[in-house]
């Protein structure tokens, strides 16, 4: 066979045709930090905003377990550290709730009382006043949750130490609003079973108790269902509640109570809190344990269909892995990440078919269950399921995002010191840039993403019309060149860039454009000075970083 002839001009040809994809495939990689970089687009809509959320999105929780145990040793009211690190994060809500809550009694005649779990323990006035003490200094405010396992012979909720909770409350000025039951659809673990109708019916009893007493409150939120996808109970028991803190896990403690029966419980709340408007009328559920499986989902459905008109939020609650058993790389798997992405997505479908545009919380949220993972969920790694997940719950319409939790736990954004863990400064750094106002960046929600950006309209710490970027890079070896496209291109751009101590992703210091962070003193937070680049200069997100990054210039309509 003959070989092809080439012409002086055909072999100019090929050379310029080589030399172009050449110069275009290597168009995109970079040196950064002495390593080749790879450029990741960013595009974004710049005209309108896609969602607003809560002043209050990013949240906290303190486990009412804490309450069972008189506080100790996790809460030091005497530590002027606690307030100043507290107040960092205001606006907030503080959710005080969670398995014990469904065993909480009211009682002030009573000495305080330490119990073993899952049995009923007793709370006076004292822990009331506490819990005040520390919102009103954070500026928060308090979402309280009820206890739903105490019924009358007919089955129903028995509202009356609610109300004496309420009544306290109310006469004292405190601000509250109200959840009922804790993972509803793992109520079976306690021996105890109320169906979302039942359920429902709780809430409306709320609702109306919130009514008649405006005193008490007027906001009510649940059902406080967990793990959507994973094919427990959590999905039914969701539609069909609202409000009830996980009554989707009651099964733990041979409880079962249907999304019927917890529906109906939220009625009588509901009835409760108009009938009484002293007591405050905001009331959220049901606190969710999962809505991930069939059954979960369709107790969530049926909770929802016959609980939506008396709560003001749907609540549920989200875990990626368990803390016993997860690894390091876990924290910056993309496939573990997208659990999040599948778990929302579904809870949006369930909601979404029965009422569109109803206000939904992530109720309670961290990295890992059973109280985190020792080592893990209380370092520089946790950070990226974090950051993540504020991201994605605000792109993909949640409100509001309770973290679990503040204080107590491997998983608590301070540590049994007091002092900041690795979140809390990523948590004090969202606060402080990131606004209502949510944009849509190309690409955010799609599975498997290496290189992660969500983007907002900028606090009002910046000017009006700034934008601000949340960005996480989980390749392992790879540093990153964010290329901002359209109007923001060439825009200079403040850094915030968050990083390990000596690059260990173990680490529990946090090093901010290269500075420790740190309180400078118990009264006094860090400067948190950003690292000013040109808008000709690249913007560097290093492997197995993240961090925040404010174009002040960006004059984006969305955010005018």
């Amino acid at each position: 066979m003959a070989l092809p002839v080439f012409s002086a001009r055909s072999s100019l040809v090929v050379v310029v045709l080589i030399l172009s994809v050449y110069l275009l495939s290597a168009k995109s990689h970079f040196t950064v930090f002495g390593r080749k970089a790879v450029e990741h687009n960013v595009s974004i809509n710049l005209d309108r905003a896609v969602f607003t959320v809560n002043e209050k999105f990013l949240s906290v929780a303190i486990d009412s377990s804490i309450l069972r145990h008189h506080w100790s040793p996790y809460v030091n009211f005497t530590s002027e550290k606690l307030y100043t690190l507290a107040k960092g994060l205001s606006p907030a809500f503080l959710r005080v709730g969670g398995t014990s809550e469904d065993f909480l009694i009211y009682d002030d005649s009573k000495d305080f009382q330490t119990f073993q779990n899952f049995s009923n323990f007793t709370i006076s006035h004292a822990d009331l006043d506490k819990i005040h003490l520390l919102s009103s200094k954070a500026d928060w405010d308090v979402m309280f949750g009820l206890n739903v396992f105490l019924r009358g012979k007919d089955g129903s909720w028995n509202a009356s130490n609610a109300k004496e909770i309420m009544q306290y409350v109310a006469d004292h000025g405190y601000r509250f609003g109200w959840e009922l039951g804790n993972e509803p659809n793992l109520f079976k673990k306690f021996n105890k079973s109320i169906s979302p109708e039942e359920l429902t019916a709780d809430f409306t009893t709320l609702r109306e108790i919130l009514k008649s007493n405006p005193g008490f409150g007027n906001f009510l939120v649940g059902p406080d269902v967990t793990r959507i996808l994973n094919h427990s109970k959590s999905g039914i028991y969701l539609e069909s509640l609202f409000l009830l803190l996980e009554p989707d896990l009651f099964w733990r403690f041979g409880r079962s109570i249907s999304s019927e029966e917890l529906a109906e419980d939220f009625h009588t709340l509901r009835a409760i809190l108009e009938g009484s408007p002293q007591f405050g009328n905001y009331l959220v559920g049901p606190d969710m344990a999962t809505v991930t499986s069939e059954k979960t989902g369709s107790f969530l459905r049926s909770f929802f269909t016959h609980a939506k008109d008396v709560i003001d939020a749907v609540t549920w609650h989200q875990y990626y892995v368990n803390g016993r058993t997860c690894s390091e790389k876990d924290f910056y798997n993309p496939e573990v990440l997208d659990y999040f992405l599948h778990e929302v997505s579904e809870a949006n479908s369930i909601l979404d078919g029965i009422k569109s545009g109803f206000s939904r919380w992530l109720g309670e949220t961290s990295s890992a269950y059973g109280g985190g993972a020792s080592g893990l969920s209380d370092r520089y790694v946790a950070g990226f399921m974090w950051l993540d997940k504020l991201g994605l719950a605000a792109r993909l319409k949640h409100e509001v995002v309770v973290r679990q939790t503040f204080v107590k736990g491997s998983y608590s954004l301070l540590d049994d010191d007091l002092d900041p863990n690795p979140d809390y400064w990523l948590s004090l750094l969202h606060k402080r840039l990131v606004g209502e106002k949510v944009l849509d960046v190309s690409g955010q929600t799609e599975e498997k993403r290496k290189v992660r950006v969500y983007a907002h309209c900028s606090s009002s710490q910046y000017p009006l019309g700034s934008v601000t970027l949340l960005a996480l890079n989980v390749l392992l070896d790879t540093p990153v060149v964010l290329k901002l496209n359209g109007e923001l291109k060439g825009k200079d751009v403040d850094v915030y860039l968050l990083t390990p101590e000596n690059g260990d992703l173990l680490t529990k210091t946090v090093k901010l454009n290269g500075k420790v962070l740190k309180l400078v003193d118990d009264r006094t937070l860090p400067d948190l000075a950003p690292k000013s680049v040109p808008g000709d200069e690249p913007l560097n997100l290093p492997p197995l970083t993240f961090g925040f990054y404010v174009i002040p210039k960006a004059s984006a309509s969305a955010c005018g």
